[in-house]
């Protein structure tokens, strides 16, 4: 038999039980063991392919970007930054304010106490009313008309009755009234009241009221 016509051929298609499957009736056993090795590593350079076959892409592994600053995030930091920024205002303008020392004498409200004396109604005269007010003017005299004052009655400190007894009333007044008027009113029909007057002085604090 000629063994040239038994070996693979290019292009050959080898099928099962055909000459490669009768060969080892005439070839020696490593013969045929080399024809074999030759004929498998044709097989697997055809399936494996070379510079045209298919290249396999590796898959490219994703990435997530990170999540972008919301609104809300921003506006949450800021008020954060804003809160802390008036906490420590707040606390310097305290350090600041408790370093301020007074004298035990000092008022801060700027207000004065005016003991108000009103002496005793002579016994068996008419009944008297007085009233003490801060804000007052001079109307100027005319023809036939004296000067007087002019009073607003809503400025009043203190309205009350003279009685048969000597009478004691505290007022308190502010750094503004440093002058007030009493007016003495007999209670009768188309009277004039007797105006009497007070002015702040060094120390001064009381002042006493008689008819």
């Amino acid at each position: 038999m000629n063994i040239q016509n038994n070996l693979a051929k290019p292009n050959q298609t080898i099928k099962p039980n055909q000459a490669f499957m009768t060969n080892q009736a005439f070839f020696p056993n490593q013969l045929g063991k080399l024809v074999l090795a030759a004929l498998f590593s044709a097989a697997l350079t055809a399936c494996g392919g070379g510079e045209g076959g298919e290249s396999t892409n590796s898959p490219v592994p994703a990435t997530t970007p990170p999540a972008p600053a919301t609104p809300s995030d921003n506006n949450t930091s800021s008020d954060a930054s804003n809160e802390q920024t008036e906490a420590e205002a707040a606390n310097e303008a305290a350090d600041t304010t408790a370093e301020l020392v007074s004298t035990p004498d000092f008022d801060f409200a700027g207000s004065f106490e005016l003991d108000v004396t009103i002496a005793a109604a002579p016994a068996g005269s008419t009944q008297y009313y007085v009233n003490i007010c801060s804000d007052f003017e001079q109307i100027e005299a005319k023809e036939g008309a004296p000067a007087s004052w002019q009073v607003n009655y809503d400025s009043c400190l203190l309205r009350t009755f003279i009685t048969g007894q000597a009478q004691v009333f505290t007022l308190s007044l502010s750094e503004a009234q440093s002058e007030l008027i009493a007016q003495v009113w007999p209670m009768e029909n188309g009277a004039i009241p007797t105006d009497l007057f007070w002015q702040k002085q060094s120390q001064s604090s009381e002042w006493l009221i008689t008819l």
